[in-house]
């Protein structure tokens, strides 16, 4: 059942967060709609330049919002974020989705969960490639180490189980699925999600402003490459290659 902007509205609560920064989540159950709904409160916020606001970091089913209170205070924002929750229809402005395409290399050096993987769902290695490149995923948010996106799981028959010893060290670009989602690792970090391929792309550029192109309510298309083409997508960049048109957006 998808929420009116009036049902969000009235179960959203806003409450202090560590020294400087304010968490609105809502008392309705984790759904898509509950998720849409956040994406474009964040977008709203951002777009309402409230002062001594410093980041706004949409997830799953919350909004974090962090502070500058040399330039504001909470009980400000907060009420700042009433009148903004509580107009006509704030939700309905969306921000604009954009498509970025990712090489994958799938095989048991780069993907060396693929087998356990295709076995535990009693699919095919070709098969679970084939779920993983036919669709599209959204990024349902950003997470640690640095702008790690979170997509939806493919189309499996049943949720992926987690490693039973996570691994110290998964290469960067490692493509990794567990339970209900996926995610591709932008640097080399501890991790316990099977990994069922890697792609050469580099996400995250700590010199680029932001340092990840991507954000929540992006699409993301994986293809299959051979592992003689690994070099040449290695020296590229995640780039955008489709940006619908949509409201005109203002940076941070």
């Amino acid at each position: 059942m998808r929420l009116t902007d009036t049902d969000f509205a009235s179960a959203l609560r806003i409450s202090d967060y560590g020294d400087a920064g304010l968490l609105l989540l809502s008392d309705h159950d984790y759904s898509e709609s509950v998720w849409q709904h956040f994406q474009a409160l964040a977008f709203a916020v951002e777009m309402a330049s409230l002062p001594g606001c410093l980041e706004v970091i949409p997830a799953y089913d919350s909004l974090l919002i962090l502070l500058d209170y040399r330039l504001t205070d909470p009980d400000s924002t907060r009420l700042a974020l009433t009148r903004l929750v509580s107009q006509e229809s704030p939700t309905r402005i969306a921000r604009r989705s954009r498509t970025f395409r990712v090489p994958v290399l799938f095989d048991l050096d780069a993907g060396p969960d693929l087998a356990h993987v295709a076995g535990e769902l009693e699919l095919t290695a070709d098969e679970v490639i084939k779920r993983t490149t036919s669709s599209k995923f959204t990024v349902r948010c950003l997470a640690g180490p640095l702008g790690h996106p979170l997509f939806d799981a493919p189309e499996f028959p049943r949720e992926v189980r987690r490693l039973t010893v996570p691994r110290t060290a998964v290469p960067v670009g490692s493509l990794a699925v567990a339970g209900r989602q996926s995610s591709v690792y932008t640097v080399g970090s501890p991790g316990g999600w099977p990994l069922i391929g890697r792609t050469p792309v580099r996400f995250f550029d700590l010199g680029a402003i932001p340092p990840v192109p991507y954000r929540a309510g992006d699409q993301f298309e994986f293809f299959s490459i051979a592992d003689g083409a690994w070099d040449t997508y290695a020296a590229t960049q995640l780039e955008v290659i489709d940006t619908p048109a949509g409201p005109v957006e203002r940076l941070r």
